[in-house]
C-alpha cells in the first residue's frame, strides 16, 4: 500500500468530540460510541453550512505524539464556524502537509491495514497536528467503503 504527499488546504468541521487514551482497545470503543452517538441521534442533519455530506473521523490535540491522550471528533465539514449545535464542537484544521492514503473494501479491516501501514511507515515523520479518515457520503454497497486517511507529517 503506498501513500502519496499532497499539501492539505485546510477546512473546518463541526461534529461530536471525547478524548480518549492509546491503550488496548480504548480508543476503537470511544470511536464506536461516537458513531453510535452520531447514528442514533441524527446529528449529521443539526449542522448547517455543511460543504458536502462526507463524513470526517479526525484526532487532534495528540498529548505526547503516539502515545498518551488524544481527542476524537466526528462531523462534517462546514463553510464556518458561527453556529455550533448544542453539544457539538468545531474544529479548524490548518493547512499541512499529509501523507495520503486510500482504501476500499470492509470496515474495519480495510482501514485497520492502513493504520498497520502507517504505524510502519520510515520515510516520513508525523507531526501530530491532526489526522483523519474521510469517509464517502454513499458507500460503494453496504459491505464496502472507501475511506481517504490523512496523516499529517513534517
Amino acid at each position: 500500500m503506498s501513500f502519496e504527499r499532497v499539501h492539505f488546504p485546510g477546512i473546518k468541521i463541526i461534529g461530536i468530540s471525547t478524548r480518549t487514551h492509546r491503550s488496548e482497545g480504548q480508543p476503537y470503543q470511544d470511536i464506536l460510541s461516537l458513531w453510535k452517538t452520531w447514528a442514533t441521534e441524527t446529528l449529521f442533519d443539526k449542522i448547517e453550512n455543511r460543504v458536502s455530506n462526507d463524513i470526517y473521523n479526525v484526532f487532534y490535540d495528540y498529548e505526547r505524539g503516539q502515545g498518551g491522550h488524544f481527542s476524537v471528533l466526528l462531523g462534517c465539514e462546514v463553510e464556518n464556524l458561527h453556529v455550533i449545535p448544542r453539544g457539538m464542537v468545531g474544529q479548524v484544521l490548518p493547512p499541512t502537509l499529509c501523507a495520503r492514503y486510500e482504501s476500499t473494501g470492509k470496515l474495519p479491516e480495510s482501514l485497520d491495514r492502513v493504520w498497520e501501514k502507517i504505524g510502519e511507515e520510515k520515510s516520513y515523520n508525523r507531526n501530530y497536528i491532526y489526522d483523519f479518515n474521510l469517509y464517502d457520503s454513499i458507500p460503494l454497497d453496504p459491505e464496502i467503503q472507501r475511506v481517504i486517511t490523512m496523516v499529517s507529517i513534517k
